[in-house]
């Protein structure tokens, strides 16, 4: 009896593992920003500018992964970027490169699913500690020779476009 359930406990596991679809496969396709979401403080007065800046990102920006590693990626460039991507070894970083700038550039996978691409970044923020309008020069220089620097984390979500 006890042989025929690690059978079956065996079994189940094989087909379980060769349902499942590689995170290549998953990524590859068209995807719309739904949502996005950051750590990093804004001023009051620049609350409503952000915000609207964000909405407009969610309603231009779209990714898309092709088989052949190459992307386009509309709405963060007035005119779109191309070039290729890749999945790191560790199954969980996605590079991209531009040849325009040969800018490299990556995201974490925090979740992947055939429907849902949550991607993040984590990125050093340099500030003043205190706006300096309006100081004498020597307090302005003070506090411009002494930056702050923070950590933002910034996430996307992204639904597969359904054709």
């Amino acid at each position: 009896m006890n042989a025929k359930r690690i059978t079956l406990i065996v079994s189940a596991a094989i087909l379980l593992i060769s349902a499942c679809t590689n995170t290549e496969d998953l990524l590859m396709g068209t995807w719309k920003m739904v949502d996005y979401q950051s750590t990093e403080t804004v001023a009051p007065e620049q609350i409503v500018n952000y915000q609207n800046n964000v909405e407009a990102l969610k309603r231009a920006f779209v990714l898309d992964l092709y088989d052949d590693y190459t992307f386009s990626r509309k709405g963060f460039a007035p005119n779109g970027e191309v070039g290729t991507w890749f999945l790191q070894d560790d199954g969980t970083t996605l590079m991209f490169m531009t040849p325009q700038n040969e800018q490299q550039g990556w995201l974490n996978i925090e979740d992947i699913s055939s429907t849902e691409l949550v991607l993040y970044t984590v990125q050093p923020v340099t500030r003043f500690s205190q706006d300096t309008t309006g100081l004498p020069i020597e307090l302005k220089q003070q506090i411009v020779a002494n930056p702050v620097t923070d950590t933002v984390r910034v996430t996307m979500v992204l639904d597969k476009v359904q054709y």
